[in-house]
């Protein structure tokens, strides 16, 4: 692991499809991996924070073919914090996984309830189920080299960030996240301190990784009136609701985009019949 971490050249054919910050940030992975492995520097989890939409998992994939590629190649173990990013990750019958998709020929698993595959190069799973792996003995049984946790503002604190901290004893720990502090004292970099690379939003836009973007701030002042003391049935009010100026104007506001030659998502809240 060594010898590839030293030998590490972003400029091999392999590695093309990644962009500068792609590379910046690999080019810091392995520069300090071989520092730690040699002596040279303390063993650290390390983090990479760029924003969403960055390509992080790119990132993750293109460590994962140099560490887990070839016959001597070396196991990896990545945490998700949820089924959804974990099916995107490790694909279906129908759709090629993040990882495989840029680190082809590596076997990927799953370690889920219902999976608990322990013979892969890379074993995906929930930060739900670390824990379980590690007091099954599982995750001494695929000993991983490196854990890569994806999202890891996820892992701040609490049970997660325990088993987290367990599990890299001893092995390389790189954390992911584009929102990594919620305060000075809730950082995933207190648990990852070893900053490679950091970029943000901001730059993203300027270096024309991300779209600009254009945001709208709104204070609703729509009210609902209902006689006082009478009951009234969910369906009153739900009606109510959906008749508020609030979402006539974010329908407005969705048909601008529209109008502009846009597509999108509109995010809601989870209520009654899915509405905004």
């Amino acid at each position: 692991l060594y010898e590839r971490a030293a030998g590490y050249d972003s400029a091999a054919l392999e590695a093309e499809h990644l962009r500068f910050h792609q590379v910046n940030a690999a080019e810091a992975f392995f520069e300090h991996t071989a520092a730690m492995l040699s002596g040279e520097a303390p063993m650290q989890r390390m983090s990479v924070i760029h924003p969403t939409g960055s390509g992080k998992t790119v990132l993750a994939a293109e460590l994962i073919r140099v560490v887990a590629g070839g016959d001597t190649g070396q196991n990896v173990v990545m945490l998700v914090p949820g089924r959804e990013i974990l099916g995107q990750t490790i694909g279906t019958k129908d759709d090629v996984g993040d990882i495989q998709l840029h680190a082809p020929g590596i076997s990927v698993g799953e370690y889920s309830g219902s999976t608990k595959s322990v013979h892969n190069r890379v074993t995906v799973m929930s930060y739900q189920m670390l824990g379980k792996a590690i007091r099954s003995g599982h995750l001494d049984q695929i000993d991983p080299k490196l854990i890569i946790c994806d999202e890891v503002h996820h892992v701040i604190d609490g049970s997660w960030a325990e088993d987290v901290q367990y599990a890299t004893r001893g092995r390389l720990g790189l954390g992911l996240s584009s929102t990594p502090m919620y305060s000075t004292e809730r950082d995933a970099r207190n648990l990852f301190p070893v900053e490679l690379d950091h970029m943000t939003m901001r730059e993203g836009i300027q270096k024309g990784i991300l779209s600009d973007l254009e945001g709208h701030l709104y204070k609703g002042d729509a009210k609902i009136s209902f006689s006082r003391g009478m009951d009234h049935t969910d369906e009153e009010i739900f009606k109510a609701l959906l008749a508020s100026q609030d979402n006539d104007l974010a329908a407005a506001l969705c048909a601008q985009e529209v109008a502009k030659g846009r597509r999108g998502i509109v995010s809601w809240k989870p209520g009654r019949d899915r509405a905004h």
